[in-house]
């Protein structure tokens, strides 16, 4: 499994979030780039926070030099809405598209694309309190985790980007266990954004061992330096081998 650094871009540079301390972050995007490829990251999680409806982003070309010059794997998240604005991304390296809202309100958006980008495509589910929460969405949906993935297969999706929180935000002892039970359930390739706080939590979530579980995303505890990239990637590589598991960074 693999710990994924993500970054937010706007307009060229990376959007720094209140409170971020760590050092890993630099305005310049190749520059945080490199300094997450030299803590050891593999595979980092962008969110474009300008997706155009007509033409290409002004952070594609960041994207592009993250890809080819920093050499790191990426995915991109953001506010898709046309089939061009997700071709960009993905001519610029990225691995795969993660949609968000539009994947519930638009079925027929999402199947298209899945068979325009076959393997792909992805989406997020994202679970607080026991409900599945949608953006844009002023109550929370009547279907479960597992419907929601259910349809998204169907329709050709391969990634299933979960998150699966407490009231609060923070993760606790039944949002692990409901980790690996979708992990369980769903024939996806996942990777859990649930916003972690310490590497007690990322233990946690390695220790499950959970079957399609690719990556866990550090967002929030990365750059208020809660978490060190460097020691938690070695702590994760050291409980893989001692559990037996390989990385499954060969498809990415």
């Amino acid at each position: 499994m693999l710990l994924i650094p993500q970054i937010y871009l706007k307009n060229g540079k990376v959007a720094f979030r209140e409170g971020t301390r760590s050092a890993l972050f630099h305005e310049d995007p190749l520059e945080t780039a490199r300094a997450m490829k030299a803590a050891g990251a593999e595979l980092m999680h962008i969110t474009d926070l300008n997706v155009q409806p007509v033409g290409a982003s002004p952070n594609v070309p960041h994207i592009k030099r993250i890809h080819e010059e920093a050499k790191l794997a990426i995915y991109v998240d953001g506010g898709f809405k046309t089939p061009n604005s997700v071709e960009n991304c993905l001519n610029a390296g990225a691995e795969f598209v993660a949609l968000g809202s539009i994947a519930y309100q638009q079925p027929a958006f999402l199947e298209q694309l899945c068979k325009t980008f076959p393997g792909k495509i992805g989406a997020h589910i994202d679970v607080k309190a026991g409900h599945v929460t949608i953006p844009g969405y002023a109550v929370v949906a009547n279907k479960t985790a597992y419907d929601y993935a259910t349809r998204f297969l169907e329709d050709g999706l391969r990634y299933i980007l979960y998150s699966d929180v407490k009231a609060d935000g923070t993760i606790g002892s039944e949002n692990i266990s409901s980790i690996l039970d979708f992990c369980k359930k769903v024939m996806a390739r996942i990777i859990c954004t649930s916003e972690v706080g310490t590497l007690a939590d990322v233990e946690k979530i390695v220790k499950l061992s959970a079957p399609r579980l690719e990556g866990l995303t550090l967002s929030k505890a990365l750059d208020e330096d809660r978490i060190d990239l460097r020691s938690a990637i070695v702590m994760v590589n050291d409980l893989i081998i001692a559990n037996g598991n390989e990385s499954t960074i060969a498809e990415f």
